[in-house]
């Protein structure tokens, strides 16, 4: 097949983008959640760092000249991954809710699908079209299952498990992209970006919906179908 070669030098890369982008948006997201007092910053803040960070790495995407994209794109993945653990962080900072470390060995499935795909991609090229379409599918049916998780038994253990695996999402996408493996750091970097944007998004309307329901009492909650807020 025409893609399989190109695919084949792009695996690499998102194995390692997509471990990259997880590693530092967990250690972000659990250095504010242990370094920060209970309430002591408002997800407001977190936010709004987020946002800047992110903001300011497309700036530098932007202004980078072609022999220095690769080295940007890097800075900006990271930077992107640095971005989305705050605003991960957001959500547990706005409902009070506590999140363990112990919560990401769910995500370990995602990932180890990923892997497989990549090493399948790499070992032979020419199932590499077939290898990255059933990465993304299981994926995608993994951060169906936690968010189905997450509205039935609450976001301590389900929250964050979803963000990561919706962002897993982005990286394995690109395993469907054709290219030569030239382009493979911009690929990343717009997977890391959209993962941001997805993220935000979600948190942003998660957030938005508890203030209204903490405003009003017309949004009662089955019981136990989520966390209880606390006081």
């Amino acid at each position: 097949m025409r893609g399989d070669k190109p695919i084949s030098r792009q695996a690499p890369g998102v194995l390692l983008g997509c471990a990259m982008g997880m590693g530092l948006a967990c250690v972000s997201l659990f250095l504010v959640l242990r370094l920060i007092p209970e309430n002591g910053i408002h997800s407001g803040i977190l936010i709004g760092i987020g946002i800047g960070i992110q903001l300011f790495a497309v700036l530098l995407y932007a202004l980078a000249g072609r022999k220095a994209r690769g080295v940007i794109a890097a800075a900006g993945i990271a930077a992107n991954s640095i971005g989305t653990g705050l605003i991960m962080a957001a959500h547990p900072v706005a409902a009070g809710f506590p999140v363990a470390a112990g919560c990401l060995i769910s995500v370990l499935a995602p990932f180890a699908a990923l892997t497989l795909a990549c090493l399948l991609i790499l070992c032979e090229p020419r199932i590499g079209r077939i290898a990255g379409i059933g990465a993304f599918v299981l994926i995608a049916a993994f951060a169906v299952l936690f968010a189905v998780l997450w509205w039935r038994s609450g976001p301590e253990d389900f929250a964050v498990p979803f963000y990561r695996t919706a962002a897993m999402l982005f990286y394995a996408g690109v395993l469907l992209c054709e290219d030569d493996g030239r382009h493979i750091g911009d690929f990343l970097f717009l997977a890391s970006l959209g993962a941001f944007s997805l993220i935000l998004t979600v948190v942003l309307a998660v957030i938005s919906e508890g203030e209204c329901c903490d405003s009003c009492d017309l949004c009662e909650l089955p019981a136990g179908s989520r966390a209880k807020r606390r006081k």
